[in-house]
């Protein structure tokens, strides 16, 4: 099959791409962690799943600039696919004829070491099947095809209705130049490129249920294994880089004790829960299940585009270590020829051999005496090592020229090209890095990842949206969905939303290996960004730079955690054991909420008469202005409305009251020279005409006028019909 073939391409040609990004990666056996020590992690466990999420989000990019370039000729998809598809088959050719002999060595190692590499990564494997498992269950029984009937879940039909009608405008409709499908003539303000790269494999012949599934679960699957990865190439613990990822799944929130209070006894909690069908939570919007896995199953652009920001974190981590090291050694020279340790401590030897008898430390371990000892000298030594410790922070070469053009570049090009992909994590993964910037070494490399993805990100608005405009306007917003900007409020939001997952994050500041307390701040930054900046006309979207903190967090979370059950106390497991359920209840209450929504789902017939008709019978690119739907059979034929459900629109920023006030007028007009010159002014192809309309209490129907002065294509059940406007 040709989609399978694409995904296989992009997979493979990622893999490069991947060692320009992560260069480090070949020699990951020699990488340490903060504490010092070696990274026990297969380098695979970044390159697979890295090769995919940046093989497939620049051959998409190609995809659709080549087709979009042919968008006059009758099939732009197709042009687009023939030039993507032989332009990376002739790379990959290219590199495996290079490489030959490594790809032969690869095959005889793997047939020769397959039982000792399951053997030494049995845990990652078990890890990746189990995750594959259960994300696969939750986004097939959300969205599935069974023969001419679509059955979409309870828990993703809202978000559905933008993100199947963008995918079937590219697969079945003509979408060049791009444009949002529920309130088309205006240009796509919606970061639409992974739906894009949905509806291009639907059109390469994969079924729409697995064009979509597919690439959504390999992209939450990557996320996963690179979250993993983060986790190692920090503390280099497995059960921590597992704990993470639970922590990931079921979130910390104190949402499932509020929601007990209601109830006198467990058994009456217990029933709630195991039929509960809305998710709990006593903060604005919980209910939504903003914070839930539901995110994950609904925005399936999400965990695609936060799979990039780890793996940018994981190839910018080496110079935030860089630093630490290199004042470590600055301060650790700075006490062996300080004068004043001389005079005011005891000799060297005597304070070695002193420290050794005693037990206090080995003899290889004199510096981290001097360190502790130094605490003690005077001012004047104290004044000696911050001039030191600020000169290796911001005054020699290596602390701004950057170590490598390369990767900067491919990286600024890489989150670059995410703004449309989901421009949320962008924005985010931005104001990470600089924060991390600022406790770095080379930090012109973070300045030029930084503009390059400006720039792109400006190109590919101004290119989409117009010059001028932007899909994002920012404003200075306090409180995020606490609704104050009082600060003991914004905390006591967060307080509620959060759980003990704040309070854990605080006490591991305490055990955390040098240079661990930094990256908690670095981890907090996305929710100060959250809680002070608004982008759109809904703050509500903010939540996806506190999902972003609090996965970061749950890192140093489950640091701790891992710490309690390593010491093999009964009091430490049993603390351990209460923080693991204190910080995941919520979470297991969320997952049941959304296999019970999942049990209820909007049925849409494939072969429905509006949707054959309209498919075999109207021009790809046309607009049909019909009552506000979120998602219909017109949109599923991958034509375009003239003013969809407003909220989709509202919410990305477009203009919905004036084009509301043009429906009314349209619908209600007493006059068809009115009707005619807004039919021409907004290019709107046809008309529908049907009960909604014949109800609505926005307008008064004229449909006589309509059917006297407009040509009658298609009448059908209930009196359905659909006018051709000819324009």
């Amino acid at each position: 099959m040709i989609a399978v073939l694409y995904i296989v391409l992009a997979w493979y040609t990622g893999t490069s791409i991947v060692k320009r990004i992560v260069p480090y990666i070949l020699n990951i056996d020699r990488v340490r962690c903060l504490t010092g020590h070696r990274v026990e992690l297969g380098k695979w466990m970044i390159i697979l799943p890295g090769s995919f999420l940046t093989g497939t989000l620049i051959m998409t990019w190609v995809t659709y600039t080549a087709a979009y370039i042919f968008k006059n000729t009758r099939y732009p998809l197709l042009i687009g696919n023939i030039v993507s598809i032989v332009l990376f088959s002739l790379i990959a050719f290219y590199r495996v004829n290079k490489n030959k002999h490594v790809f032969i060595g690869i095959y005889t190692r793997i047939k020769t070491g397959f039982q000792k590499f399951n053997k030494q990564n049995y845990i990652e494997l078990v890890f990746i099947i189990v995750v594959t498992a259960v994300w696969s269950f939750f986004m097939f029984r959300s969205f599935i095809i069974r023969g001419n009937t679509m059955y979409v879940g309870y828990s993703v039909f809202s978000d559905f209705g933008p993100h199947l009608s963008v995918i079937r405008s590219f697969s079945l409709g003509s979408n060049f130049p791009s444009e949002y499908p529920h309130f088309a003539g205006s240009g796509m303000r919606y970061h639409f490129m992974f739906q894009f790269l949905v509806g291009n494999l639907e059109y390469l012949g994969m079924p729409l249920d697995w064009a979509f599934n597919l690439p959504s679960i390999i992209s939450i699957v990557s996320f996963h294994m690179l979250l993993y990865s983060l986790t190692m190439m920090l503390f280099n613990r497995k059960l921590t880089a597992l704990l993470t990822s639970v922590f990931f799944f079921f979130r910390s929130s104190f949402a499932f004790f509020t929601f007990s209070r209601q109830f006198e006894n467990w058994r009456g909690l217990v029933s709630a829960i195991l039929k509960n069908e809305e998710h709990i939570g006593n903060t604005l919007h919980e209910n939504w299940g903003l914070w839930a896995q539901k995110v994950y199953v609904n925005q399936r652009h999400f965990p695609f585009a936060l799979g990039i920001l780890i793996l940018i974190l994981i190839a910018i981590l080496p110079l935030y270590r860089k630093m630490l090291a290199q004042v470590a050694k600055a301060m650790k020279e700075s006490f062996v020829k300080s004068e004043t340790y001389m005079t005011e401590s005891e000799n060297s030897t005597e304070l070695a051999e002193k420290c050794y008898n005693t037990g206090m430390f080995g003899k290889n371990r004199f510096l981290t005496v001097c360190h502790k000892r130094i605490n003690s000298c005077s001012v004047q030594s104290l004044y000696q090592r911050a001039k030191l410790w600020i000169k290796e922070f911001a005054f020699t070469a290596d602390s701004w020229l950057p170590l490598d053009l390369q990767r900067s570049i491919a990286t600024g090009i890489l989150l670059g090209l995410l703004s449309f992909w989901n421009g949320a994590v962008v924005i985010a993964c931005l104001g990470i890095l600089i924060v991390i910037a600022a406790c770095s070494k080379h930090r012109l490399e973070f300045l030029i990842i930084a503009v390059i993805t400006v720039v792109l990100s400006y190109a590919e608005s101004t290119f989409f949206i117009g010059l001028g405009n932007s899909a994002i306007e920012p404003k200075l917003t306090l409180g995020f969905l606490s609704g104050s900007d009082n600060l003991l409020e914004i905390i006591k939001f967060y307080v509620e939303l959060l759980g003990i997952l704040p309070f854990v994050v605080l006490s591991t500041l305490f055990i955390l290996p040098k240079g661990g307390s930094v990256l908690t701040l670095v981890f907090f930054s996305p929710i100060l960004l959250a809680s002070t900046l608004q982008l759109t006309p809904d703050i509500t979207v903010n939540h996806k730079y506190v999902i972003i903190a609090t996965i970061l967090l749950g890192i140093i979370a489950a640091c701790l955690i891992d710490s309690l059950l390593k010491a093999r106390k009964f009091a430490t497991i049993l603390t351990a054991s209460l923080l693991i359920m204190a910080m995941t209840i919520t979470g297991v209450v969320d997952i049941i909420t959304l296999f019970n929504l999942d049990k209820h789902q909007l049925k849409y017939e494939t072969d429905h008469p509006v949707f054959t008709w309209v498919l075999s019978n109207t021009d790809a690119d046309k607009i049909f202005l019909t009552h506000h739907y979120s998602l219909d059979p017109i949109l599923l034929a991958g034509r375009k409305l003239f003013y969809g459900w407003p909220y989709y629109a509202w919410s990305a920023g477009y203009d919905t009251d004036e084009r509301a006030q043009v429906v009314r007028q349209i619908y209600g007009a007493e006059e068809a020279e009115q009707v005619q010159k807004l039919v021409k002014k907004h290019n709107i192809g046809y008309i529908v005409v049907e009960n909604e309309n014949r109800k609505s209490k926005d307008y008064k129907l004229n449909e006589k006028l309509i059917d006297e002065h407009f040509t009658k294509v298609y009448t059908g059940s209930n009196n359905y019909t659909i006018y051709r406007t000819d324009w």
